[in-house]
């Protein structure tokens, strides 16, 4: 995978590892503040998300929880919109992404 992709795929990664501390720290109801999961490094905005919204976005191992407009159509898809956030799914370097997937029991890294 040429070395841009790779970066962009391992910052997905490690936004929807962050996300998934956080939601192991939510109450499980309403509304959760998470970071936004773009590709972007320096992207630091956060999102509202209902718990149930994020957990289905985490049944999917590529699909991953951003700020509207902050998709990159040439490697991900948008799925839906919501108010406030998208969700995408990576249609480029889905391997890496389900094998470090937190959820999986596959490999990491």
């Amino acid at each position: 995978m040429p070395q841009s992709l790779e970066r962009k795929a391992r910052n997905q990664a490690l936004f929807r590892e962050v996300n998934e501390q956080i939601a192991q720290m939510a109450d499980g109801y309403g509304l959760t503040e998470f970071v936004c999961e773009c590709s972007n490094p320096d992207c630091i905005e956060v999102i509202s998300v209902r718990n149930s919204d994020y957990e289905f976005v985490r049944d999917n191992p590529t699909w991953f929880v951003i700020r509207k407009d902050h998709d990159i159509p040439e490697i991900e898809r948008v799925v839906s919109e919501n108010d406030g956030y998208a969700v995408v799914e990576k249609f480029v370097a889905e391997e890496y992404m389900e094998a470090s997937d937190p959820r999986s029991d596959g490999p990491k890294g």
